[in-house]
């Protein structure tokens, strides 16, 4: 079951001793472990809420509002979309691919008995553009047009002046990939276990408010399981043991863009996945015999490559609009209705 997480972080300097704010440790690594994560709206606990509207009434920071729209398009939907923009106005870096030199660390390593790893590497590529809201209308209107266009995820971030927050939409899937001899009684068993991998996407992202500009920041992380190989493995009885050897694939983009009020950026991983499509097929002359054109149907299996697109939309929050409350109950992203 996939369900959006929303982590905030409050910064509690020294000096506001009239509230007491519990702090989240950062992560020791990944692509998020740079900045302070903070609890999002919708999904705090009463309490928790309570404790942070009374917190922001001590911080003198702007509140930023980022609305989320990540949409898995075709190939021919992503064509169009790029064919709305003027050419002059979509940025693009291709990322070299960085192979190891012959013997870069290679010769260390030795402190582990048994050990073996697969590495893959790619060159990558990012492309954004800044959209004005009827652009933006419009580009939506396009893409609706779509049957096959999908919502991954439509949150709404809410953080201060130069916060970092993190979303996420995992799915964990588990995996019989662990075998291991365990002495029960003097005799040795062999145990099974269960290792877990996350697919799904990660976003972080950072405003930081220069007058009446944005400078948005962006770091999307894709993961899944590209391809799962059954093993046979010895050394575990007297017989050969089977287990699971999943390949998971994580994918990095980043992007930074200034905004002004109003516009939207389109932030472009090049994340590609494969989907079949079952598509309704009949004879032409069946299908214009009424009552019997809905029972001579068929379907045609064809598989898609659909590709990520992110479009984010900030704004500062009015004074008003200053606590979580207000967040549950603000509009949601432009729509071409």
């Amino acid at each position: 079951m996939r369900t959006w997480n929303l982590l905030f972080v409050l910064i509690v300097f020294a000096g506001f001793s009239g509230s007491a704010v519990a702090q989240s440790p950062r992560p020791d690594s990944g692509p998020f472990a740079d900045g302070n994560i903070i609890q999002a709206a919708g999904s705090a606990t009463l309490a928790e809420r309570a404790l942070l509207q009374r917190t922001s009434h001590h911080v003198q920071q702007e509140q930023i509002r980022i609305d989320v729209l990540i949409l898995a398009v075709d190939s021919q939907t992503r064509d169009a979309v790029y064919q709305t923009i003027p050419g002059n106005r979509v940025q693009t870096d291709i990322a070299r691919l960085n192979v190891p030199r012959d013997g870069d660390d290679f010769g260390h390593g030795f402190e582990s008995d048994r050990h073996s790893e697969h590495r893959a590497t790619s060159s990558s590529v990012v492309s954004t553009a800044v959209l004005h809201a009827a652009e933006f209308r419009g580009m939506l209107a396009a893409i609706n047009t779509n049957q096959d266009s999908e919502v991954l995820g439509r949150p709404t971030v809410i953080a201060m002046d130069g916060q970092v927050a993190a979303i996420e939409q995992q799915t964990q899937r588990p995996f019989a990939s662990q075998l291991q001899k365990v002495d029960n009684g003097g005799e040795s068993v062999i145990e099974s276990g269960i290792e877990v991998l996350n697919e799904g996407i990660q976003l972080a992202l950072r405003t930081n408010v220069e007058g009446e500009e944005f400078q948005l920041e962006a770091k999307l992380q894709q993961s899944r399981v590209n391809q799962v190989r059954t093993c046979a493995v010895y050394g575990f009885g007297k017989e050969k043991k089977l287990i699971q050897v999943p390949t998971h694939e994580v994918q990095l983009a980043r992007a930074s863009q200034r905004l002004v009020p109003g516009q939207t950026l389109l932030f472009d991983p090049y994340f590609a996945f494969s989907r079949t499509v079952a598509r309704p097929s009949q004879s032409p002359i069946v299908g214009k015999v009424p009552y019997i054109n809905r029972v001579f149907v068929s379907a045609d299996v064809e598989e898609t490559t659909m590709n990520t697109l992110v479009f984010l939309t900030p704004r500062k929050l009015p004074a008003k609009e200053n606590s979580l409350e207000s967040a549950d109950e603000s509009s949601p992203l432009p729509t071409a209705e």
